[in-house]
């Protein structure tokens, strides 16, 4: 495929639609974005319409790293015409070969070589996303890995959130007095705001409850 500019569209929150990519290669558009990595959340990927890719190929987006490396964020596909790219856990993320593309892009030769000056200036005032166009079959190698990645960080998530919520619950468990206990220490502790034990195992029930129903219930105390 002889790619042309328009093939591809971008948007990115509070700036004008982009539909002119710099093109790279006959399979390679690079998008520069006038907003620093620290800065940018998420971004969206479209096929204009103007052409079709090739029949078994689709677009990989790729995220341009500090060091010159590329990140994979996901890809388009005439069956699968706009998504949209979560950019900001990816940009501290370091690069690494099953995240490149298999052949090194003309638009990484393109990116600036002084990676000593890089290391020891301020952050960039701007990203580059890369667009690559390949078979789907290429594609899916890296779709795979990625999945695996996320699917590792959504456990690893709940296992620690699980252990937070036990942990909480094994301290203050160990706070419980008995009678006698009561007796000759319980006058002490009068000025204290108190709680039930009942309260705090009926509390640990229900979170391990609603969390095993819906492991991100939480974020909505957050969020309101």
């Amino acid at each position: 495929m002889a790619a042309t500019s328009n093939v591809i569209g971008l948007i990115l929150p509070g700036q004008p639609v982009q539909v002119n990519g710099q093109i790279m290669s006959d399979n390679e558009i690079m998008f520069q974005l006038p907003v620093p990595h620290s800065q940018l959340q998420h971004l969206v990927l479209f096929l204009t319409g103007a052409q079709a890719l090739p029949e078994n190929h689709g677009a990989s987006v790729y995220l341009m790293l500090s060091d010159n490396g590329f990140k994979f964020l996901g890809h388009l596909a005439n069956d699968k015409p706009s998504a949209i790219f979560r950019v900001s856990s990816s940009a501290s993320t370091k690069s690494s070969a099953s995240n490149s593309p298999p052949a090194q892009p003309a638009m990484l030769s393109a990116a600036p070589t002084e990676t000593a000056i890089v290391a020891v200036t301020p952050e960039p005032q701007f990203t580059r996303i890369g667009v690559l166009v390949e078979p789907l079959s290429a594609i899916q190698q890296k779709i795979v890995p990625k999945e695996q990645q996320v699917q590792q960080q959504q456990t690893d998530y709940l296992t620690f959130v699980k252990a937070l919520a036990q942990n909480c619950y094994d301290h203050m468990s160990g706070w419980i007095l008995t009678e006698e206990q009561w007796r000759t220490r319980g006058q002490a502790l009068v000025q204290e705001k108190l709680v039930p034990i009942g309260a705090l195992e009926q509390w640990f029930d229900s979170f391990r409850r609603k969390l095993t129903q819906n492991p991100n219930f939480w974020k909505k105390s957050i969020d309101s």
